[in-house]
């Protein structure tokens, strides 16, 4: 048999467990949802370095690792995703969202030496993607 106090403690704990649940609910609905990037990283070489292309090819002429900046951009580059620099070895390494993209000077004209990758690459989240970027020195 229920007495007036047990309905009063079960209509306490009625109304905590709501009252946690509309929270919870909530708390869920505004957190931020946590968005898994990939990593794009590749190699900047910045070529021709000698101004006679040689037969057979010279080594000391051969394209160098190079240091500048870049930017990421939509696969059509008309957007760009996000500026980076390579470093000192002409090395490269982005967190972007999933996607596919291009990379290119930062500089929006075409102020030598302009770099350009060959192509797009797909990034998928949580994966590695490799795209090599090519530096035109202008040297003919």
């Amino acid at each position: 048999m229920q007495t007036e106090g047990h309905k009063n403690i079960l209509g306490v704990i009625l109304v905590l467990i709501i009252l946690f649940g509309v929270i919870f609910a909530f708390l869920k609905k505004g957190a931020p949802v946590a968005q898994s990037l990939g990593i794009l990283q590749g190699s900047v070489l910045l070529g021709p370095t000698c101004p006679v292309v040689r037969n057979p090819p010279d080594p000391a002429c051969d394209d160098k690792p190079f240091a500048t900046r870049l930017v990421v951009t939509t696969a059509d580059q008309s957007k760009v995703i996000k500026e980076f620099s390579s470093d000192a070895n002409g090395k490269f390494s982005v967190e972007v969202p999933p996607g596919e993209y291009a990379i290119r000077s930062a500089a929006a004209a075409n102020i030598l030496p302009y770099c350009a990758s060959n192509g797009t690459a797909e990034v998928a989240a949580n994966t590695v993607t490799t795209l090599d970027v090519f530096c035109d020195s202008g040297i003919r």
